[in-house]
């Protein structure tokens, strides 16, 4: 498997270790279980045919990134900047964003730049701030969505699916079932 990771992201991601410039190393007969798990991850969403959506990739490939600069970089990276989180007027701006395009494909580098910051910046920051990572929590808020859908209106549940941001009906489902334990339509049955 040959994963290609453009300099573009590679120094974005260098620059939340305080690098300007970073020199990837060459390594051989190295075997790396983080890059082996990170790689596994990828080639399952390609092969299923990215059921998870360009947020899941997005994120995937910043923490490739980030661990081969990490690991792999002639010079010692320098620790980031603490901070506990992302500030409550820029948590807000983010997830009102989310709230209004929830039924787009949001990218991971298009929230970090509403808030001007790299993306595995803003992923660390907001995971300190909400428990959550960015795309755990867009899937979340479009679960919760279509469980009111589903409570309140009488659209198909594809129509919902694609209403709340999931790519069609299995998608909703798929999801609904790993996360609640229940289908779309249990949830119309039995609970509205």
């Amino acid at each position: 498997m040959h994963i290609l990771l453009t300099p573009a992201l590679l120094q974005m991601v260098s620059e939340d270790y305080n690098q300007q410039h970073i020199e990837l190393l060459d390594h051989f007969s190295v075997q790396d279980t983080r890059i082996q798990h990170i790689s596994s991850a990828l080639l399952a969403e390609l092969l299923e045919g990215g059921p998870s959506g360009r947020f899941y990739v997005e994120s995937l490939t910043t923490a490739l990134a980030a661990h081969l600069i990490h690991k792999y970089t002639s010079t010692p990276p320098n620790p980031p900047e603490i901070t506990k989180g992302l500030p409550p007027h820029l948590l807000r701006k983010i997830t009102s964003i989310i709230e209004d395009r929830l039924s787009d494909d949001l990218g991971l580098a298009e929230l970090s730049a509403e808030v001007g910051l790299s993306t595995s910046h803003f992923s660390s920051l907001f995971r300190q701030t909400t428990g959550l990572s960015p795309h755990t929590y867009i899937v979340q808020r479009r679960l919760e969505r279509a469980q009111h859908l589903l409570k309140s209106t009488r659209l198909s549940i594809a129509k919902i699916a694609t209403t709340v941001g999931f790519y069609d009906q299995s998608h909703l489902t798929r999801h609904m079932r790993h996360v609640l334990g229940v289908t779309p339509s249990y949830i119309r049955e039995h609970l509205s």
